[in-house]
């Protein structure tokens, strides 16, 4: 689609520079998408200020854009809603990696699938030093709810299914909503060698966790086991559950919640 505005002020080739800016401090996200981007735009040079995961101050230039305005101007709002939606969860990525981590360094924070644009906000999370979990569902097995649900079997009858039929170097995890199933699914995964197994506690409260890695631990099973916890997790609790010492700790407000990072775009004259 041709941009109206631009044809109709501009009708002949003019020669602009223009200079893309954060608004706001941040973490920049977004550089590698936005040269892929003009790549298709070979008349637009563009010049990087800053690269992908740097910290940005109120002000700071991340680019600068010389080319003609009909092909400049249109590609202001989808430029800026690369960077300004990448670089808001990196930014809101780091801040949590960097509350979780004064607690437990080894933490991992990662996003969960509530995401809005997909592996680019997978990417965003990297760069904010957060982990992606799963880029695809053919990356590991992860048992859910609903597999749970669907299956015409016990937890247990359902992991030994998983098992048996896993991918070759994929790890297996699957999600459980009580100490019980906890230690059933443990029980399981920690007697097959040779298998990276997770235990996802799904919506369990601070004190439930707690009390499941006592568990794990006094059965001898806690070192054979990554554990993550998810479900209802956000800056305001995250202290608390990066206390309990598990190892992930999944958010979706890390993608779902996040909110751009205000970036804008002036002419220079």
């Amino acid at each position: 689609a041709h941009d109206l505005t631009t044809r109709a002020l501009f009708p002949q080739k003019k020669p602009v520079r223009a200079v893309i800016f954060a608004r706001q401090a941040g973490v920049l996200a977004g550089v590698q998408e936005l040269q892929f981007l003009l790549r298709s735009h070979k008349k637009i040079r563009a010049h990087f200020f800053a690269h992908d995961g740097a910290e940005l101050t109120k002000g700071a230039r991340i680019c600068r854009l010389e080319g003609d305005v009909r092909t400049v101007l249109p590609l202001e709002r989808v430029m800026l809603n690369i960077i300004g939606r990448m670089s808001g969860v990196a930014t809101v990525t780091r801040r949590m990696v960097r509350s979780a981590r004064r607690i437990n360094p080894r933490i991992l924070i990662a996003p969960t699938r509530k995401t809005l644009w997909g592996l680019l906000d997978k990417r965003a999370c990297a760069l904010g030093g957060g982990g992606t979990h799963r880029l695809s569902l053919d990356d590991a097995i992860v048992i859910k709810d609903n597999h749970l649900c669907a299956f015409p079997g016990s937890l247990a009858q359902c992991l030994t299914a998983a098992l048996s039929a896993r991918t070759r170097g994929r790890f297996v995890e699957v999600e459980v909503e009580t100490a019980h199933a906890a230690l059933v699914a443990a029980r399981i995964l920690a007697g097959v060698r040779g298998i990276p197994a997770a235990l996802m506690l799904d919506n369990f409260s601070v004190k439930k966790v707690r009390a499941v890695v006592r568990l794990l631990k006094k059965e001898g099973l806690r070192d054979a086991l990554t554990i993550e916890v998810s479900g209802g997790i956000d800056e305001r609790n995250l202290s608390a559950y990066a206390k309990t010492g598990v190892d992930i700790i999944s958010m979706g407000s890390l993608t779902h919640s996040a909110p751009m990072l205000n970036v804008s775009m002036r002419m220079e004259k």
